[in-house]
């Protein structure tokens, strides 16, 4: 018997009971989604961070251009082009993206308030404080390397939920408007969004696969593309970078994004 097929068979056990039971609040699906990726293991290059993010494993600018398009030409809806795009440029995860309500942007300083996230844990949704229980504020650009007009966009969709009569019931019977909501108006449902939203936007964006057919890069991914967009392209300060990303220390944030293999040999033989 294969011992690591035991061992994960054994965790996933865990997870879904720790998920039905309540004690663990992410996802049973992307806690195993998880657990299947570290079951196929990575060659590292000697002096990587096992956190480093390889620069194949980020979109493109084009990339989340034309999947976002995509998104809002499946669902016949304006708004999935902005949610796509503001996920990819302000470093939002799902679940706070799907808790973003109208009183959490400010377009004159173009600053997020991410003070909560929508958690699925079995079809259950709740409101919870965000990933390490850390309230931020992140910043997003008036418009993205590809030309998508962010803040514009943003105002336009504020103000149709302001003109919105009625504030909608969200599932936990609070009222809000929440930028991105489903069809009632509520918070989104992640299975749901990614088997009518975001797989068949993937799909006709032409992003890439792995050799079991998988999509190379997810919505998380997008998240990928806002730190290095910061970092690489505009040069800004890794200090400044981790408080909007939401990470526990710059450490993380080097380790993710900061390179420290190439030239490295040049250099001790220089």
């Amino acid at each position: 018997v294969d011992l690591s097929n035991h061992v994960c068979s054994a965790l996933s056990a865990l997870v879904r009971w720790g998920c039905a039971n309540g004690w663990l609040l992410q996802t049973s699906e992307m806690l195993l989604n998880d657990l299947r990726k570290m079951g196929k293991r990575k060659v590292k290059k000697a002096g990587e961070s096992n956190m480093y993010v390889d620069p194949s494993e980020i979109p493109s600018h084009a990339d989340v251009n034309e999947v976002a398009k995509q998104a809002s030409k499946v669902s016949n809806i304006w708004w999935y082009e902005l949610m796509f795009n503001l996920a990819a440029y302000s470093g939002l995860r799902f679940g706070e993206i799907c808790d973003l309500d109208i009183d959490d942007i400010d377009l004159k300083n173009r600053k997020i308030r991410v003070d909560y996230q929508c958690l699925s844990v079995e079809g259950k949704k709740s409101r919870e404080l965000p990933k390490w229980d850390t309230q931020r504020v992140t910043v997003f650009p008036a418009e993205t390397p590809s030309g998508y007009k962010l803040l514009e966009n943003l105002k336009k969709r504020i103000k149709e939920l302001k003109a919105l009569k009625e504030t909608p019931f969200i599932q936990d019977g609070s009222q809000r408007k929440l930028l991105f909501p489903n069809r009632n108006g509520g918070w989104l449902c992640p299975s749901s969004f990614g088997s009518r939203i975001r797989r068949p936007a993937q799909e006709l964006a032409g992003w890439k696969k792995t050799d079991d057919g998988d999509f190379l890069w997810s919505f998380h991914s997008l998240r990928h593309v806002f730190c290095t967009y910061y970092f690489v392209d505009l040069k800004k300060d890794i200090t400044d970078l981790r408080i909007a990303a939401g990470h526990a220390s710059y450490l993380t944030t080097i380790q993710m994004y900061v390179g420290n293999v190439e030239g490295a040999l040049e250099r001790l033989n220089s």
